[in-house]
């Protein structure tokens, strides 16, 4: 599980190494496990992912809009889900929470990487994500000089794209990092590899998600209001 601020906090006190550092600051997370066939639509997020050898730490803030914006348009595949804030924090204590969440974040996803195992089949998760469903996994952590949402590490889809649309129209200083794992041209990983990777992961509740279904010619998850496929356009109500 994520570490608590407290926990990550540095002990040796040194100057803000980003602006929205310079004051008390919200720092927000929002971690997703979607649907593989959704991956192509998720292109655009790569220019703005970190290198997980540590060598970029802060997309750059102009992007956050964009991210926030295709997240929410992937809503159709989430597939796990989890969310995590914390309240307003003089700026050292939140930098050190902000950079310490991205370097275990980055830390699992370059060991899932390293761990990931080839497909099983059968199996199904106590909360009735099957074992079998392949996905990739988005974390998107920032860092504001603004009032962020209280959320929690719940699978509330409502609440999570709450956060988001907040987060697309967010301005002034701020820091963000985009985790993506595995990689575009690596095998997806199947849920149970995900969720011993990022436990905070929940199955999300459909109850709290638009109605969805299946497209019948990829079989990629489709919002039924959407009335086509978000991947190879076909319509749902199509035979």
């Amino acid at each position: 599980m994520l570490r608590r601020m407290s926990e990550i906090v540095s002990s040796r006190s040194r100057p803000a190494s980003h602006p929205v550092f310079v004051r008390s600051a919200d720092v927000a997370v929002v971690m997703l496990a979607i649907d593989a066939r959704m991956r192509p639509l998720a292109e655009s997020l790569e220019p703005y992912r970190m290198h997980l050898d540590g060598e970029s730490w802060i997309a750059p803030a102009e992007a956050l809009g964009a991210i926030a914006e295709k997240l929410y348009e992937l809503r159709a595949g989430w597939s796990l889900a989890g969310a995590y804030s914390s309240p307003r924090t003089d700026g050292e204590i939140a930098e050190a929470s902000y950079l310490g969440i991205v370097r275990e974040l980055a830390e699992r996803a370059l060991r899932g990487r390293s761990s990931a195992e080839p497909q099983t089949s059968g199996g199904v998760y106590r909360d009735g994500a099957p074992s079998t469903r392949r996905l990739f996994v988005v974390c998107l952590i920032v860092a504001a000089n603004a009032t962020l949402p209280d959320v929690s590490r719940g699978a509330d889809a409502q609440q999570i794209g709450s956060l988001l649309l907040m987060l697309r129209s967010l301005s002034g200083e701020l820091a963000a990092a985009l985790v993506i794992a595995p990689d575009a041209t690596a095998e997806p990983w199947d849920a149970e590899h995900v969720r011993r990777r990022f436990p905070e992961l929940k199955h999300v509740d459909e109850a709290t998600l638009e109605p969805r279904t299946r497209c019948r010619a990829c079989d990629a998850p489709v919002l039924k209001a959407f009335g086509a496929c978000q991947v190879c356009g076909r319509r749902i109500d199509a035979g």
